[in-house]
């Protein structure tokens, strides 16, 4: 698994599917690049067989409160992991292959939701991109659907290329057709528009296209 943070997390700190321990991390170590942590561990034979090759793996944040009007929901982490730290893992299709342990990596993500998320990665050709970054939301009807996730020369230097997710049912907006462009505040004497974005930051805003599939698309 890899990471960019260790937290709480150390040799010996649970696996967990269901909640059942199913193994423990043995070693962690930086890449070559020194900028993401490797995170080893060791499933106990039994149970190899539930580490598919497209499972997702999430730390576990220990105590969730949710209120509402029909009473409160309580999710606790298993006791072990909130000493210790632990890590979860589920299966987004049940049905997908026996992962080779050996050669797949896996991402670690921050809790559950973020793990189970339907997510599909685009790219964003900008003539000019500023006011976009790391971490500029993409949204429609009013709704956050993705967010950009690092901003980079394309290959000829001629272009801006934004490099984003979109979540969820949003994954279907990846269709030749969609058309994105950057709202940010406009501030006049007689006339002002996206205030909001004075305090809520630039975002894109996507109107999702009819043609065919792809994961390049453009802003006008």
């Amino acid at each position: 698994m890899t990471c960019t943070q260790l937290g709480s997390l150390t040799i010996g700190s649970k696996l967990y599917y269901k909640k059942i321990p199913v193994g423990e991390i043995v070693d962690y170590r930086l890449n070559t690049k020194n900028d993401t942590i490797i995170i080893s561990a060791a499933i106990k034979d039994k149970y190899q067989h539930l580490v598919k090759s497209n499972s997702r793996f999430w730390r576990n944040s220990g105590l969730k409160i949710k209120a509402g009007l029909s009473g409160v929901d309580v999710n606790m982490a298993p006791v072990h992991s909130l000493l210790n730290g632990g890590i979860s893992f589920a299966n987004i299709v049940p049905s997908a292959e026996q992962a080779k342990h050996d050669s797949v990596l896996y991402n670690l993500y921050v809790d559950q939701q973020q793990a189970l998320m339907k997510v599909v990665q685009i790219q964003i050709k900008f003539a000019l991109a500023k006011g976009v970054t790391a971490g500029t939301a993409i949204n429609y009807l009013g709704i956050q659907v993705g967010e950009v996730t690092r901003v980079e020369l394309s290959e000829n230097n001629q272009a801006i290329i934004a490099h984003a997710k979109l979540w969820n049912s949003a994954t279907e907006f990846a269709r030749q057709g969609s058309q994105f462009w950057l709202v940010s505040a406009k501030v006049g004497l007689f006339k002002s528009e996206h205030l909001d974005t004075l305090i809520k930051g630039n975002y894109l805003q996507i109107e999702p296209g009819q043609g065919q599939k792809t994961n390049i698309l453009q802003v006008n």
